[in-house]
């Protein structure tokens, strides 16, 4: 299996940044997926760059109806005439997060895409290759603090989540699991993929939600500590990390972790 980053907060030379998530996964089988879109067109500039061919790619999953991962769906639509678009059923509720100057909007647009191609889903999915696209988090271990800033419709209420999904692959006796942000808790995910497949897994690639975290120094520091000592629980498991977790805490908790752990900025691909 590859994995291809082509979306990341960073980016390896000769690839543009953006502040979102989109991982291109080529299985050993040959299906081909996209894992998130981030907020533009941009994954599509580094595709080429990349030499991915986002026209050949089988599906797309979207993890949560946040607009740097969800944004780029219709750029993706226009550049790929065939794959179908898995997304939650509750993705396209309003969502806002709260800044210094107020409330801003950061959910996406579903008129905009006229329906087109997208699969609503409001249960686990399961595809052929061994794919399973889930949703049924529970548990309240290691919660993101940064979650406190991001608000429901409602502009009152934090938000629960409720439509952030994880993927699944089973290929080669191994089982990968793909998170976006992670706003459940990196660790309640892990332990619902190990109840849908009775395994821990061998890799995961996800954001922890770390940046911009509202912890002070010493909250933060015991935070990350203890993120890092739990994850290493997870023996044989390689952690990739991204996005939100923000490169300075991935340094952090590869001080920790050591090989355990790596970071997969934009442009870099990972073969496993």
């Amino acid at each position: 299996m590859e994995i291809t980053s082509l979306v990341d907060n960073c980016a390896a030379e000769g690839f543009e940044a953006e502040h979102g998530l989109s991982l291109l996964i080529a299985m050993d089988c040959g299906k081909k997926f996209l894992f998130d879109t981030g907020q533009s067109g941009l994954f599509i500039n580094n595709a080429h760059k990349a030499v991915v061919d986002i026209s050949a790619v089988d599906a797309c999953f979207i993890s949560h109806g946040h607009y740097d991962h969800g944004g780029g769906i219709g750029a993706f639509l226009k550049e790929n005439l065939k794959a179908n678009v898995y997304i939650d059923s509750q993705a396209f509720v309003s969502r806002y997060s709260l800044h210094d100057d107020g409330l801003h909007s950061i959910g996406i647009d579903k008129n905009s895409l006229n329906g087109r191609r997208l699969v609503l889903c409001d249960e686990t999915v399961t595809l052929p290759c061994g794919i399973s696209f889930f949703s049924g988090v529970k548990g309240d271990c290691l919660m993101p603090s940064g979650n406190n800033r991001l608000k429901a419709a409602d502009k009152v209420s934090q938000d629960a989540f409720p439509d952030e999904r994880s993927l699944l692959i089973e290929e080669n006796g191994r089982v990968v699991l793909f998170a976006g942000c992670a706003h459940h808790g990196i660790v309640n995910i892990i332990e619902r993929a190990v109840e849908l497949t009775g395994r821990v897994p061998s890799y995961v690639f996800s954001g922890f939600h770390t940046a911009n975290s509202g912890l002070d120094m010493v909250g933060e520091s015991a935070y990350i500590n203890a993120l890092a000592q739990r994850l290493l629980t997870y023996k044989d498991c390689i952690f990739y990390t991204m996005h939100c977790t923000s490169y300075s805490v991935y340094l952090r908790l590869r001080d920790i972790m050591g090989e355990r752990i790596g970071y997969l900025s934009c442009g870099e691909k990972i073969i496993i």
